[in-house]
């Protein structure tokens, strides 16, 4: 997206207006947006003849994220007023630290589950989306084998060597709302595995969004058995 945009230059009361093409993407959030410009300025005094760069600090506009971050410009200029229209930003690295907010009994309960899905958080938050993927997908079927074995310990051998599509649809009827989001995450997760995708309309967060709240409803199963566990037994 191009914009036009005042630069101040360094140690200078001078500025130029200058026009960037502005990448319109939080490396935070991951979203496609249209960043605040808080400010520009070169990176030295401006000098004929010499190589210089423009860096410019934003914000994301989204009220969920906010964050600041960076875009750095090269240029190289003649004159005070001859700087062209520049394109293509010097890459920068973000690495947000991605925390893993699944609920404790999950940790306490599925530690394989949460050793390779906290893996993948960490894959992700180095921009590494396209181990990430396999990763979660990889989360998932540790996730729904343990919980099933967990209920039906007298099918574990059994499980453990069937295809997970046929462990969602064969032995997660009794929770059908888990059962649809484990499938819609396997889809996505399979994508992320296979040389060609096939639901071009999801991606990675989709995935995430299914396998938390997959994960969320299984953390308030196992509350619930607790809870009968506790009523069952008599009042003190």
């Amino acid at each position: 997206m191009e914009r036009n945009i005042n630069v101040k230059h360094a140690q200078s009361t001078n500025s130029s207006s200058i026009t960037l093409d502005i990448d319109e993407y939080c490396p935070h959030c991951k979203n496609s947006v249209s960043p605040h410009i808080i400010y520009a300025v070169t990176s030295k005094p401006i000098q004929r003849d010499s190589f210089n760069s423009i860096a410019i600090f934003l914000q994301c506009p989204r009220s969920v994220c906010s964050k600041f971050y960076s875009l750095e410009y090269p240029c190289s200029v003649s004159q005070y007023s001859a700087i062209d229209k520049i394109k293509n930003s010097i890459k920068y690295t973000y690495s947000p630290h991605l925390e893993n907010t699944l609920p404790e009994n999950l940790k306490a309960t599925f530690p394989d589950f949460i050793k390779i899905y906290e893996q993948s958080l960490e894959a992700e938050s180095m921009g590494l989306d396209e181990i990430a993927g396999v990763g979660y997908r990889k989360s998932i079927e540790f996730l729904i084998k343990s919980y099933v074995i967990r209920e039906h310990p007298d099918k574990k051998d059994q499980v453990e060597s069937m295809f997970l599509g046929n462990v969602i649809k064969d032995d997660l009827t009794d929770i059908p709302r888990v059962q649809s989001l484990a499938q819609a995450a396997v889809w996505i997760g399979n994508d992320e595995t296979h040389f060609t995708r096939i639901h071009d309309d999801k991606d990675i967060r989709d995935m995430k969004s299914f396998l938390e709240a997959a994960a969320l409803f299984i953390s308030a199963n196992l509350k619930a058995d607790e809870a009968a566990e506790f009523t069952a037994s008599p009042e003190s």
